[in-house]
């Protein structure tokens, strides 16, 4: 029996930077760059510093393995539930392909004091 095709019924992209993508997760982390610590002579912290913000942002999701083209160091843009995401891509990961769809994993970064453009 041949396919019926009446329609797309699901489509999503991450801000016209990957087309055709189904997002099925997103986690972002946030966490200081330099985060020094120094111990006093019984062995406790006395000293912290914290220094340069960075978030990273892990997108999950499935796509046409044939409509992929985003490559390590493109920008990335992300609105999700109440974020907003701006950086550059850092990893991708390509889960293999079953029936003409892949899994894919993208990470990517921003710092505090850099504008992406």
């Amino acid at each position: 029996m041949a396919a019926v095709s009446k329609g797309t019924a699901h489509v999503y992209g991450i801000s016209g930077t990957v087309s055709n993508i189904t997002v099925q997760s997103y986690t972002v982390s946030r966490s200081f760059e330099l985060d020094d610590k120094v111990a006093g002579e019984h062995g406790r912290t006395i000293t912290h510093r914290v220094d340069g913000r960075t978030n990273e942002i892990s997108i999950e999701g499935v796509l046409q393995s044939s409509s992929f083209s985003l490559a390590i160091g493109d920008r990335l843009q992300f609105t999700g539930n109440e974020i907003t995401f701006d950086g550059l891509v850092t990893r991708i990961e390509d889960r293999g392909q079953a029936k003409g769809f892949s899994l894919i994993s993208i990470t990517a970064q921003s710092f505090e004091d850099i504008t992406y453009s």
